[in-house]
Order: structure tokens, then C-alpha cells, then sequence
């Protein structure tokens, strides 16, 4: 395997965000509006191919005779790319600190979404709730999809933000 070359030490100096321990002053703002993302065939060609949905490896003919045809992102990648909206674009940040996903709620994929089509993610910060090793931290998530009147896709996201403080003090209770 071939190691990511990335500056560890240049990204933290350079990261600016707002501290964990003032997120509750957010609760029911937007957290952030990404750029549009553009679902090229190529993507979603590497999502399928890294889930095993491709012909080589699973049974596809229901996929590629359905009326809708081979050109429809999954929305399990649609679900997948609201993980990477977080990563480039929520501001809430606390120097060591990393997520645990916990989990989805209230999933809808109200509008299908085709290869070519451009989405974003409006984030709104639901609620900020003390945990063990951080905070628990939901968001609603709304892909916007390019010129649709309805969004790709709906999410409320539940993650751990676990913080070198509180991590290292619940280890402890731990042991």
C-alpha cells in the first residue's frame, strides 16, 4: 500500500473552526453549505465497483434493465458523500479530536439522482450532547440537487466527536 503524503502538521496549523465546547451556541443553524459536487460517471462507477456492484462480482440485471437504467447513483453513495461534505466543510473542529459514526436517522431519497448531476450539502446542527469520550453530534443533512425542485436525498447524521480530554479521562475509567 502506498502511504497518502499529506502534511499533518501544516493541516492542523492551517485549520480553523469553531471549538466543540461552544458548538451548543449553533443548534438549529446552518453549520455550513458545500460546494457542488459533480456525481461524474467515473465516481460512481469507483463507488460500485468498491461495494462489489458491478457485473464481475454480483448479480446486476435487475439494476441494468430497471427503467431508469445504468445511469442512477446509488443513494447509498449519495448517503456515503454526506460523510465527505463533513470532512471538507463542517467548522466544528477541536485540535485531536475524531469522529465514531453512530448512525442514520430519517433517510429519504425523494428525487433519484443520475450520473452528471451536481449536489451539495446544507448541514444544520440539530443538537450538542455531552458523551463519555466528546460529543454526540446530530445534523439534518439536504443534497440539493442541481436544478431539481426536490433534494437528492435527506439525513440525519449522529456522530461521536471524541476529544483527547475526554477520550483519555474515560480510558481511564476504563482500566
Amino acid at each position: 500500500m502506498t502511504p497518502i503524503e499529506f502534511d499533518v502538521a501544516a493541516a492542523i496549523a492551517q485549520k480553523r473552526g469553531i471549538p466543540l465546547r461552544e458548538a451548543h451556541k449553533l443548534v438549529g443553524e446552518v453549520l455550513f453549505t458545500s460546494d457542488w459536487w459533480e456525481m461524474t460517471e467515473e465516481r460512481v462507477r469507483m463507488f460500485r465497483k468498491s461495494i462489489g456492484a458491478v457485473p464481475d462480482e454480483a448479480d446486476m440485471t435487475a439494476c441494468l434493465t430497471n427503467p431508469v437504467g445504468d445511469e442512477n447513483v446509488d443513494g447509498v453513495m449519495l448517503i456515503s458523500l454526506i460523510e465527505t461534505f463533513h470532512f471538507n466543510h463542517n467548522p466544528l473542529y477541536t485540535i485531536g479530536m475524531y469522529g465514531l459514526n453512530y448512525g442514520f436517522d430519517r433517510i429519504r431519497v425523494p428525487t433519484p439522482a443520475f450520473m452528471g448531476q451536481r449536489v451539495r450539502c446544507l448541514s444544520t446542527l440539530v443538537s450538542v450532547e455531552d458523551h463519555p469520550r466528546g460529543y454526540t453530534v446530530t445534523t439534518d443533512n439536504l443534497l440539493e440537487l442541481e436544478g431539481a425542485e426536490r433534494p437528492a436525498l435527506t439525513a440525519r447524521w449522529i456522530v461521536v466527536l471524541v476529544t483527547p480530554d475526554r477520550d483519555k479521562a474515560w480510558r481511564a475509567a476504563q482500566a
